[in-house]
Order: C-alpha cells, then structure tokens, then sequence
C-alpha cells in the first residue's frame, strides 16, 4: 500500500503544483480517499471512448482479447 505522501506527489503532478506550494500543504489534511478521488477527477480518462452511431461507451483496453475482437 502506498502512503499518503505518495498519493499528494501523484496529484500535484496531475495538477502542475510544486510540492512545496501552501496548496500541497494543505492537501496533508486531506484524508486519503479524498485523495484518490481527486486524483481520479485530475487524471485523463484514456480508457473509454464513444464510438460514433453507438450510444455507449467502449472500454478500450491494450490487452489481447480486446485487440482481437473478444467482446465479454
């Protein structure tokens, strides 16, 4: 498991903070799902895409099966 200064450098990355900054400071308050919450909110969802003429979303993933066409 990681420790809560791990999860407040990831957010300042996501955010372009300087760890140091009072913003990071105060993040320490900050109980560590909140943490991830946030840094789900900050990161850039890469994994679901729409696909035109379909109404949902396609979870595009790297592994074999959903290269190949394998649908679950």
């Amino acid at each position: 498991m990681k420790n809560k200064q791990y999860f407040i450098k990831q957010l300042c990355k996501l955010r372009n903070l300087d760890p140091d900054s009072e913003e990071a400071k105060s993040m320490k308050d900050m109980k560590v799902v909140d943490l991830l919450i946030a840094i789900k909110e900050a990161s850039p969802d890469k994994s679901v895409k729409v696909v035109p003429g379909k109404t949902e979303h396609v979870v595009d993933s790297d592994d074999f099966s959903s290269r190949a066409g394998c649908r679950f």
